[in-house]
């Protein structure tokens, strides 16, 4: 499951796609949530992007969202101070 419950919140795992043309949630994959990202994955820019981007399609600050683990291969892992009935919700009604 690419996404599951934390005390506070729900930790959620991403596949990451950099060089898009637009922030966008592609798909829901087994493991993963896939996004892509309009910026260059270097220093650190895209998980600044994708923060940005779930923090304005929840409605949460960006500093409410933390990355738990980054950097490999694309995927992102991220705790998001959310239910999950809020998550799916969003989620389902955001990607083609």
């Amino acid at each position: 499951m690419w996404y599951h419950q934390h005390e506070d919140g729900v930790i959620v795992q991403v596949k990451l796609l950099t060089y898009a043309r637009e922030n966008q949630i592609v798909d829901t994959l087994d493991d993963f949530l896939k996004i892509k990202i309009t910026i260059c994955p270097e220093k650190g820019k895209a998980n600044k992007a994708l923060i940005g981007f779930l923090a304005q399609l929840f409605y949460l600050s960006q500093r409410s969202i933390s990355l738990v683990k980054g950097g490999e291969l694309s995927q992102v892992k991220l705790f998001l101070p959310i239910i999950i009935k809020l998550l799916l919700a969003n989620i389902s009604g955001n990607y083609n």
